[in-house]
């Protein structure tokens, strides 16, 4: 990854670099993306993260967006996820003071 995550990066470039991964390596199912500084919103029937230079789409189920929707109450936070090419899996997030959600699997 030239010692950066996917995300560090401007949104456009994250995803070139992600394409390129993907099309390099059939096999390779997920990349690791940090998506900073992000609102996370509802778009109709589906959740994505609003940042300065785009919008992701994430792949949340009900219960985990609404308790991420909770922690972040609206404010900007950075997100760690696996990026699959077209949505985010949230599997973190902290805000600007140090708080911490973290996905619970198999809860």
């Amino acid at each position: 990854f030239r010692h950066r995550l996917l995300g560090w990066l401007e949104q456009g470039a994250a995803i070139d670099f992600a394409s390129h991964a993907f099309a390099g390596n059939p096999w390779l199912a997920v990349l690791p993306m940090l998506v900073p500084s992000a609102i996370l919103q509802r778009d109709e029937a589906r959740w994505v993260a609003q940042t300065a230079s785009g919008v992701f789409h994430l792949g949340i189920d009900e219960s985990a967006a609404w308790g991420l929707m909770a922690f972040g109450g609206g404010y900007p936070l950075h997100m760690m996820g696996e990026w699959d090419g077209a949505l985010l899996r949230v599997l973190a997030a902290w805000d600007e003071h140090g708080g911490q959600w973290v996905l619970e699997l198999g809860a």
